[in-house]
């Protein structure tokens, strides 16, 4: 996680800082913010973690590459092997998770008619739970810049699934974080 954490870090700080392509959720302070909370939260499920690093991997390129460009080359070029470990009783509990997630998902973007339709595809057809579940922060973090979903609304729509696989896993399940009002509360202390 160390190595792709390094990464992210780098790059979103390499982004300028008036750059929020995605509203609140796509600002370099939000990024940082959720780079710091993986860091900070390691009881959270390593689904849940590396989700959160692919929504900065996808923000980031999608500021940086623009609304129309999305990439499944660039999308699977995060291959560290925090991505390609297994999660073993728990992998295929996980994917099905992430299948009703993703499937979901590639039908919004099939129906707008949208290039992110791929980035789902793909990630259905991930070989790991942790590439799927990466690949998915990625697509939502492209849709949401594409207004075809929005965070809370997306949210919303995945905390019933992934709190139930969590269950179904042993995994405790991970309190929610609001990071617009705990970095607006950091701003102003």
């Amino acid at each position: 996680m160390e190595n792709l954490v390094t990464l992210l870090r780098q790059r979103v700080s390499e982004m300028g800082t008036a750059v929020g392509c995605l509203g609140e959720h796509g600002s370099r302070d939000y990024l940082h913010w959720m780079i710091d909370t993986v860091e900070a939260e390691v009881q959270w499920p390593r689904d849940k973690r590396v989700r959160w690093l692919g929504y900065v991997a996808g923000a980031r390129d999608f500021a940086t590459w623009g609304k129309d460009t999305a990439s499944v080359s660039r999308m699977r070029d995060f291959n560290m092997p925090i991505l390609s470990a297994l999660q073993g009783k728990h992998e295929a509990i996980l994917f099905a998770g992430l299948e009703e997630v993703l499937e979901g998902l590639e039908d919004i973007a099939e129906r707008a008619g949208s290039a992110t339709a791929n980035l789902a595809y793909f990630a259905r057809r991930s070989s790991t739970a942790a590439k799927a579940s990466f690949a998915l922060g990625y697509t939502q973090a492209y849709m949401t810049g594409n207004r075809l979903i929005d965070v809370n609304g997306e949210r919303d729509r995945t905390r019933a699934i992934f709190h139930r696989v969590y269950a179904q896993c042993g995994f405790e399940i991970p309190k929610s974080r609001n990071g617009s009002t705990e970095i607006r509360s950091a701003e102003s202390a």
